[in-house]
């Protein structure tokens, strides 16, 4: 039975937007395991849910009337799931390796974190990001005094407006974009 043994390596990923990332399953148990990964936080779960655990109530588990049952919430058949061109809204969030034999199922959820992405646009210094978690943002101004860079009271949000703009706001910008204890600059 696999129940209890799923395991997936890595069990977290940070990855980058356009990179390439591969999850591996593995489960004890057998004989006979299939394997399949889906979305965790797919709405059409809920949906199904009634007709699935009927099936593994059945002794022995009906594995084919299961993955029938599952399959449009089935991205990958296989021990391995591998996203490639990562797109923070498109793939960032909960990924589930589900296990099965006829004695039963297992279970085990991931999580794909995608990394900020941030676009400058110089005219009128937008940051736009793209990330899984969406990123905090704070604005900087350098301190031409010390050589530093100093948080600007307020400023937490991707953009930064000038009103009447005069010599007083000349000066050096960046934002920084942090989530999960990773920050991106531009």
């Amino acid at each position: 039975s696999p129940d209890g043994s799923v395991e997936i390596d890595p069990s977290i990923i940070i990855a980058t937007n356009g990179s390439t990332v591969t999850f591996t399953c593995s489960a004890r148990g057998g004989p006979n395991n299939t394997f399949v990964w889906i979305r965790s936080n797919v709405t059409g779960l809920i949906a199904n849910e009634t007709e699935l655990m009927s099936l593994l109530a059945m002794t022995p588990v009906d594995v084919d009337g299961f993955l029938d049952a599952a399959g449009p919430l089935i991205i990958e058949n296989s021990t391995e799931l591998t996203l490639e061109y990562i797109n923070a809204t498109r793939d960032g969030g909960k990924y589930s390796c589900v296990v099965i034999n006829e004695a039963s199922l297992g279970t085990v959820e991931t999580t794909l974190y995608v990394a900020p992405l941030i676009t400058l646009h110089p005219e009128d210094r937008l940051v736009m990001q793209d990330a899984f978690p969406s990123p905090t943002y704070q604005w900087e101004r350098m301190n031409w005094t010390s050589g530093y860079f100093e948080e600007i009271t307020g400023e937490s949000s991707s953009d930064l407006r000038f009103n009447n703009v005069d010599f007083d706001e000349f000066g050096m910008y960046r934002c920084v974009a942090s989530f999960e204890g990773i920050d991106d600059t531009a």
